[in-house]
C-alpha cells in the first residue's frame, strides 16, 4: 500500500511539473520565439531601446475640480501623456476622480543594462499603473493603462519591430511586475514600482518625468488659466 501511494504521489508531482513547464513555455513564447531570443538577438528591439531618451516628461496632471461631499474632499484630475518628440501633442488623456487631494501616481519602471546599447548609457521605460490618494488603498486606484498592451507613448519607437515581436515584448514586460528575475540575464537589470505623490491644487500643472536610471520625479508649474 505504501509503495502504491508513493507511486501516486510521484506521478502527481511529475504531472504538476509538466504542466508548470508548459505554462512557462507558453508565457515566454509567441509565434515560436522566446523573449530571451528577442532581447538577445533582435537588432530592431535594441535600436528601439537605444532611442529611449535619457530623461523625458511622461505625464501631466491638472486639477479640474475639487469639492467636498458629505465631509469628504474629492478631486477630479485630468491626466495626460504627450508625444515624445512633440510635447504639445497628447497621445493619451483621461479624467478621473479620487477621494482626497494627496494624490499618488504609480508606475512600473523597467531598466535595461547600460551594455545593452552602443553608447553605454542605461535606458529605462515605464508602464503607468494607477492613480490613487492617501484616502484610498492602492488596489482601489484608478487604472491608467491596460495590462499587456503597448503604451501609446512608445508606439512610434517600437513600430520598427515585427507585430509578433512587439506583442511578445509587451506581454513579457508587463509580466515583470510579478517576477523580474528570469530576464536579468537578458539585459533587464531592474524592475520596480515607483510612486510619487503630492497635494494637488488648482492652477498648477504637475509634470512627471523619468530619468534613464528609472527615477520618477514630479515638477510643479503655475498656470494663469484653470479649467
Amino acid at each position: 500500500m505504501e509503495k502504491f501511494a508513493f507511486r501516486v504521489i510521484a506521478a502527481l508531482i511529475l504531472i504538476a511539473a509538466l504542466i508548470a513547464a508548459a505554462y512557462i513555455a507558453r508565457l515566454l513564447t509567441v509565434g515560436g520565439k522566446t523573449i530571451y531570443e528577442l532581447l538577445g538577438e533582435n537588432k530592431a528591439l535594441h535600436q528601439a531601446i537605444a532611442n529611449l531618451t535619457s530623461e523625458s516628461p511622461i505625464g501631466r496632471a491638472q486639477v479640474l475640480k475639487k469639492e467636498v461631499r458629505d465631509g469628504v474632499t474629492y478631486t477630479t484630475i485630468r491626466f495626460a501623456e504627450t508625444d515624445r518628440d512633440d510635447p504639445t501633442r497628447r497621445v493619451f488623456q483621461r479624467d478621473m476622480e479620487v477621494r482626497g487631494d494627496v494624490v499618488h501616481f504609480d508606475a512600473l519602471v523597467i531598466r535595461f543594462n547600460k551594455e545593452y546599447v552602443e553608447d553605454g548609457r542605461a535606458r529605462a521605460l515605464y508602464l503607468w499603473r494607477r492613480v490613487y490618494s492617501d484616502q484610498m488603498r492602492p488596489e482601489d486606484g484608478v487604472p491608467i493603462e491596460q495590462v499587456g498592451e503597448e503604451p501609446a507613448r512608445y508606439r512610434e519607437i517600437f513600430k520598427i519591430l515585427e507585430p509578433s515581436d512587439r506583442e511578445l515584448f509587451w506581454q513579457e514586460i508587463w509580466s515583470l511586475a510579478d517576477d523580474a528575475e528570469p530576464l536579468r540575464t537578458a539585459g533587464v537589470v531592474a524592475v520596480h514600482g515607483k510612486v510619487v505623490y503630492t497635494r494637488l491644487e488648482k492652477g498648477i500643472i504637475y509634470t512627471l518625468t523619468i530619468t534613464n536610471t528609472g527615477d520618477l520625479n514630479i515638477d510643479k508649474t503655475p498656470i494663469l488659466d484653470t479649467p
